[in-house]
């Protein structure tokens, strides 16, 4: 869950950097603290409609969170058809 970790990382950064609480963010995207943790420490995946939703509250653009992420995942990582 590497991926997931980063993406979590930057979750976090941008919360930050907005001074904003986990409890705040969580409230506004209707999640609870304990599951925007879980996102923020990369212990759970985070679908697009929900980064979608933690972007607009940050009021930061959505590519931010992926700026500078691997573009693909190792071989042994990806999934078959």
């Amino acid at each position: 869950m590497a991926e997931a970790a980063l993406l979590g990382g930057r979750i976090r950064l941008y919360r930050q950097m907005r001074g904003r609480t986990q409890i705040e963010v969580a409230r506004a995207i209707s999640i609870t603290y304990a599951e925007l943790t879980a996102f923020e420490r990369g212990r759970a995946r985070i679908c697009a409609a929900m980064l979608n939703r933690i972007a607009l509250f940050l009021e930061v653009p959505i590519q931010a969170f992926y700026a500078d992420l691997p573009a693909t995942l190792p071989p042994s990582r990806m999934r078959r058809p």
